[in-house]
């Protein structure tokens, strides 16, 4: 048979396998044969199988302590592990379900739980949002057309998507955002006047508090009182203190919505829209669009001007 070179960890794995031993470590053999690139010997072709086997039986593999050669001992030790990583799964502790209470937690809870069917998160009124109308007058959208669709605070809480569009909410849009605002709302996520303590019939009054910050400087700033009560005479915890709104010069309370009254008094009334995300509107067709629309605008711009001047 016709021999061919091989590289040192070839001539290596060739020797260990025709002399029976290791050839992980052929150094003996390496230094005979090991010799300079001119001198290089001749070697056979190498049975890769019997060098193999010979490896094998100088490094047996290490058996893992559960096997085992019964097929039926097998076949029960798989299905005991099924087992096990079943009940874990059911048994495992589950999160503590959010109390009604307490706004901003959200109720988790797992398939397997008898927690998992428990009813929606159905927040209390606030004194500047009371009943179904004047929420969807505050998220605009024209979802007002809809109020008499929601008997009850708890309907509008807890009805399904479904349901809302067997009750006529469309289009689809309009139900997403029907329910974005429904899951904010539960969070404790309101927009303008949501923290407002004292409204009535829809209006809440703001007005300046001062407090001397130090001898030279005076600190001022917005709180929600009574209509009929100065700021002087509402208790400190009655005193709200409206986000979104500060004290420009002296007297002046500005902020979205804010109708100035008197000096160092202002007015909030639900307006429709007051917490409306707003969308955005195309401009000349849209972003795909645009330069086309731009160029037959001009097109026709510059045709007009020359008909004008009486060139047509």
């Amino acid at each position: 048979m016709q021999g061919r070179h091989f590289t040192p960890w070839k001539r290596a794995l060739v020797i260990g396998s025709q002399t029976g031993g290791s050839y992980l470590e052929p150094h003996r053999e390496l230094q005979t044969l090991n010799v300079g690139r001119s001198d290089r010997p001749v070697v056979p072709a190498p049975d890769f199988g019997r060098a193999k086997r010979a490896a094998e039986e100088n490094f047996p593999k290490r058996r893992e302590s559960h096997r085992t050669d019964c097929p039926r001992a097998t076949t029960r030790m798989k299905s005991s592990l099924r087992i096990q990583s079943t009940l874990g799964l059911l048994f495992r502790p589950c999160a503590v379900s959010a109390p009604a209470t307490a706004p901003g937690l959200n109720a988790h809870a797992r398939w397997a739980h008898k927690t998992a069917a428990q009813l929606p998160l159905i927040p209390k009124p606030t004194p500047f949002v009371p009943d179904v109308p004047t929420f969807l007058t505050l998220i605009g959208r024209d979802l007002k057309q809809h109020a008499d669709k929601f008997p009850t605070w708890e309907a509008l809480f807890t009805l399904t998507t479904d349901q809302l569009r067997e009750l006529g909410v469309e289009p689809p849009r309009a139900r997403r955002y029907l329910l974005r605002w429904r899951q904010r709302f539960r969070e404790g996520k309101f927009g303008i006047g949501g923290d407002l303590k004292h409204v009535e019939n829809g209006v809440a009054y703001l007005k300046i508090h001062e407090k001397e910050a130090s001898p030279t400087r005076t600190s001022r700033r917005v709180v929600n009182v009574p209509a009929n009560q100065h700021v002087e005479e509402v208790s400190e915890g009655e005193r709200v203190k409206v986000k979104g709104y500060k004290v420009k010069g002296v007297s002046t309370i500005v902020g979205p919505y804010a109708l100035p009254v008197q000096k160092g008094v202002a007015k909030l009334a639900v307006t429709e829209g007051m917490w409306e995300d707003k969308r955005g509107h195309k401009v000349d067709g849209g972003e795909r669009r645009r330069a086309e629309v731009r160029f037959k605008r001009g097109v026709a711009e510059r045709k007009a001007l020359r008909e004008k001047m009486g060139f047509y």
